[in-house]
């Protein structure tokens, strides 16, 4: 029944890509009992939308898989950064600042390397 659901599971593409979530390596658990089936996915990816679409997906397919009757599909992905989830509530970067009475804009000026201009660039804009 396993290589039945991994057979299943090899015509789910990756969002975006050509390759199916078998290939890719993110099936890390297939297992199966009296038509109900477990699978654990285990993404690289930060982005709850592919996770949600792989999920849906492989509800559906396994679903088409005759004996089946429940599914169960756990998708595990690696911790958004600290500054992706303050972005998401608009705690990150300058948006929890107070703006100043007469700037409209700012324009950040960086480099990682020294003399390429910086100071340059920005008393011309200015």
């Amino acid at each position: 029944m396993n290589d039945l659901i991994l057979g299943a599971l090899k015509s789910i593409k990756y969002p975006g890509y050509s390759r199916d979530i078998v290939s890719f390596g993110l099936v890390k658990g297939v297992a199966s009992n009296a038509g109900a089936v477990s699978v654990n996915l285990e993404l690289t990816s930060h982005n709850s939308d592919v996770a949600r679409q792989l999920k849906e997906a492989c509800e559906q397919t396994l679903r088409t898989i005759p004996g089946v009757s429940h599914v169960i599909v756990q998708i595990k992905q690696p911790p958004a950064p600290e500054g992706a989830a303050a972005a998401k509530s608009g705690q990150a970067g300058w948006s929890n600042q107070t703006p100043l009475p007469g700037i409209q804009r700012l324009i950040a000026i960086a480099s990682g390397k020294g003399g390429v201009g910086k100071s340059t660039c920005s008393v011309n804009l200015a």
